[in-house]
């Protein structure tokens, strides 16, 4: 299973945003992958963090990179489109490392890449507590990124048992 890569800017159902991301969400969920969405908020601060300590934080993105192209898989979704690539690093891993195969799930490396964002967030939060307001920088960060991730309410769907199990029940 290889997610879809809108499916990682593209936020799922909100109980904030509404209908906004609807159509979105219908086309990702053809092809699975709406819920790779990652948070705007912490991506946010995982750029931050890469931009204001580059050097110290190269490693981490370095290894967040790979994996995220890694998670693509052999074939790379776009938008419910399937688009066969003639390489992928998928591909390369798998092919040298035969117990890669096993898993058959290249999206589960973006479990690696949601490790470096947060320590990359890190960072960033690190970086702007020392800064005049910082705190209420970082309240304000944490806020958003749990709007970002607050989900729909489910809703419940009626039942409605067609007549025939009632005529089965009474025999």
């Amino acid at each position: 299973w290889s997610p879809d890569l809108l499916g990682f800017i593209t936020p799922a159902g909100s109980a904030l945003l509404g209908g906004l991301t609807r159509d979105a969400n219908r086309l990702l969920h053809e092809s699975g992958g709406r819920e790779m969405f990652l948070g705007g908020a912490l991506m946010a601060a995982a750029l931050t963090g890469i931009f204001v300590r580059v050097r110290r934080t190269a490693p981490l993105w370095g290894a967040g990179l790979v994996a995220f192209l890694v998670s693509l898989g052999p074939a790379l979704w776009i938008g419910g489109t399937l688009h066969h690539l003639p390489f992928s690093l998928y591909g390369l891993m798998t092919a040298g490392v035969p117990l890669l195969t096993a898993g058959r799930a290249p999206a589960r490396f973006v479990l690696v890449v949601l490790v470096v964002l947060g320590a990359l967030a890190a960072h960033a939060v690190s970086w702007l507590e020392r800064r005049p307001g910082g705190r209420r920088m970082v309240t304000v960060l944490f806020v958003l990124a749990l709007i970002d991730t607050l989900p729909l309410p489910i809703s419940a769907v009626s039942a409605v048992i067609p007549a025939v199990y009632s005529r089965i029940q009474a025999d």
